[in-house]
């Protein structure tokens, strides 16, 4: 690697370092307006609705209240994902940092209610709910923008096989934002070449990253080995071997890692769960929608006088074969012939409660055969 190549490669780690200490900046910002709004309710509204013993504790527990409603909205920040500019869409950013903010919301209100001993007044509170939500909205537009402008989208290299590339070109421009495919490569041109122009491109500045697209595995982990060793970040399209490999067990037998992927995707433990929650909600569910189900059996009896359910048989594993029954959306002769044809849009064989019904009350009955 020449010198020039050097300076560029030191340059887009520094920068890469840099954009994550403005990333974490800018989410610091937005944290810190939430928390003076809830700093200023504590200070000159919350404190005084509390018993006369809390009341008290005016220093200490001003900053041992706000230090507990830090830690919660941060806890709940970085576990739904809330500011990760760069990442996510601005909506998806607004979206993710509100459902933090409310969740947090919701712990502290409960921590007040007791410290109040009775419901505690929800009229400040709400306020300030409102007040943090519209921060979110107002300074996640302004941070993203900022962080745009700063940091414009990654030149990307594509590299790919025979299979047509329109469909993954458009995925990525829809993030153009954050993405800009500036080239594309066949793997034909060989994956030595292919390695030799990655690393002349990127030691020039005219890309920054690499796509790796449905190639065979050999070319993939040639360039993939290479890019590692050069520091070049890669984005890799998975095949189902390597969707399989993610969700392994890794096992530490011997010296050499072993990865197992078991012959089931669910362990007895949870079936057993996945199961009681299956029978349990669904019990739930019909019960809930019981009058609403009745209405619309009786809809369906007296439009024709036919039958109110619908039976078929269905496959599910192994060729096991079972009875699904749900409400009836066709007309009585619709398959007269014996033969099962798929609904159609527009199809002239579903009668007019079917439509309603069919869009608005999904309900399955089924049973082993």
């Amino acid at each position: 690697m020449n010198t020039n190549g050097n300076y560029y490669v030191n340059r887009l780690r520094k920068r890469e370092s840099f954009k994550r200490l403005i990333n974490i900046g800018l989410s610091a910002i937005c944290l810190f307006l939430e928390i003076a709004l809830f700093a200023y309710m504590w200070q000159f509204h919350f404190q005084f609705q509390l018993v006369d013993p809390l009341q008290k504790i005016w220093y200490r527990g001003f900053l041992l209240e706000n230090g507990i409603y830090s830690v919660i909205l941060i806890f709940f920040s970085v576990t739904y994902g809330g500011m990760r500019l760069g990442y996510m869409k601005n909506t998806e950013i607004i979206f993710s940092q509100v459902f933090a903010t409310l969740m947090a919301d919701v712990l502290i209100y409960a921590e007040l209610c007791m410290m109040a001993r009775s419901v505690f007044p929800p009229d400040m509170f709400l306020l300030m709910v409102v007040l943090q939500i519209v921060a979110v909205i107002i300074y996640a537009n302004i941070a993203n923008k900022i962080y745009r402008t700063a940091f414009p989208p990654r030149e990307l290299l594509l590299i790919h096989g025979d299979r047509p590339i329109a469909d993954i070109c458009k995925k990525f421009e829809s993030r153009k934002d954050k993405y800009k495919i500036t080239k594309c490569e066949h793997i034909k041109k060989g994956a030595a070449e292919l390695c030799k122009e990655i690393l002349s491109e990127y030691q020039n500045g005219e890309i920054n990253a690499v796509v790796i697209w449905d190639i065979n595995e050999k070319d993939r982990n040639t360039i993939l080995k290479f890019c590692y060793s050069q520091s070049i970040r890669v984005y890799v399209m998975p095949k189902i071997s390597d969707v399989i490999l993610v969700g392994s067990e890794e096992l530490h037998v011997f010296d050499t890692p072993i990865l197992l992927t078991r012959e089931y995707s669910l362990s007895m433990e949870q079936r057993f769960i996945k199961r009681s929650i299956d029978v349990v909600c669904s019990l739930i569910l019909l019960v809930i929608t019981s009058p609403l189900m009745l209405l619309t059996a009786l809809a369906i009896k007296l439009y024709d006088g036919g039958p109110v359910l619908y039976k078929q048989v269905r496959c599910t594993i192994g060729q096991r074969e079972f009875y699904i029954m749900k409400f009836r959306s066709m007309r009585t002769d619709a398959e007269k012939d014996g033969v099962a044809r798929l609904a159609q849009k527009n199809d002239d064989r579903i009668t007019p409660i079917g439509k309603v019904h069919g869009h608005t009350i999904p309900f399955y009955f089924t049973e082993t055969v």
